[in-house]
Order: structure tokens, then sequence, then C-alpha cells
């Protein structure tokens, strides 16, 4: 009788440490943003370059001809690009050749519904265009539903090679 009592004494002692003991687990993902370029994901990971453009005089197509575009003598007075983006981090979005970056203004177009824009600043400093210090989600949602729309702008030349970045959590 007193080994079932000590037993149940144990027992009792020990359903009560297990029930102190709270397991967490926790789930690590790398920082990603995902950039959309008229509706079409372009890219997903840590670095995103958008408009990088393909030269094609580097390319040799025997037998191609030459292409020469309608617009040639047209020069729009103000080019841009809208793209989105997503991040599961803080981000920003630089011109890869900061010689440009005077020339290239961003405008925040739309912000997602289930997006904010916390934490960001649109006022250049050298290569960077667009700075935000947290994620674009501001709850549950689709990607697109938790991206930000922009709009790069430029008035004269080729367009500009923007690099969208994520910082490290």
């Amino acid at each position: 009788m007193r080994g079932v009592v000590v037993l149940m004494g144990l027992l009792a002692v020990s359903f009560a440490a297990s029930a102190s003991t709270i397991n967490k687990v926790r789930f690590s993902q790398p920082a990603t943003v995902l950039v959309w370029q008229d509706d079409v994901l372009v890219g997903q990971g840590d670095r995103i370059v958008l408009r990088e453009e393909l030269s094609l005089e580097d390319i040799d197509t025997p037998g191609s001809g030459v292409l020469v575009p309608i617009s040639a003598g047209i020069v729009p007075a103000e080019q841009r690009i809208l793209f989105r983006v997503a991040s599961n981090t803080g981000f920003a979005v630089r011109v890869v050749n900061s010689s440009e970056a005077a020339r290239v203004s961003l405008n925040v177009m739309a912000i997602g519904e289930s997006a904010a824009l916390v934490g960001s600043d649109l006022n250049p400093t050298g290569d960077l265009v667009f700075h935000q210090t947290t994620k674009t989600a501001a709850r549950s949602g689709s990607p697109v539903s938790q991206s930000i729309t922009f709009e790069a702008t430029w008035h004269s030349g080729p367009a500009p090679i923007l690099e969208i970045v994520t910082h490290a959590p």
C-alpha cells in the first residue's frame, strides 16, 4: 500500500513537472523579396536585379537580319518602370550604377490591402532610392496583397538598372 502511495506521489510530481515544460518550435525563413513587373513574377530571393537590359549587339544570330524599332525616332519625355515588392524582412531599392541615382525618381503608387509602409524612406542618398526597415505584410494574405507598388521614372537615357536587396533579419 505504501508503495502505491509513493508511486502515486511520484506520478503527481512528474505530471506537474511535465505540465510546466513548454516546447517552442520556431521555423527560420531566409530573408526573401518577391518582385513583379507587369503582373509577372520576375524574381524571388535576397537580391533581385530589375530591368537588366540585354544588348542585341552581343548576340550573333546568322540570317536574323537587323532589328529596327518602330519608335527609334520617338523619345518619350519621361520613361517609367512599374513594379511590386513583397518582403518578409526590411529591404532597399538601389540603382546599380550610383552615378545614375540622381536622375531616378521613385514613387509609391499603391499599397496592397494586407501591406504596410512602415519605417520607410523615399529620400535618396547615394545609390539608395528607397529603404524600408520592416516586412511589407501587415496581416496574413496572398503575397500580392502584401506588396507595395512602385513607379521608377527617369527623363532621358537608357533605363537604370534597379536592384532590390533584403536586409538581414
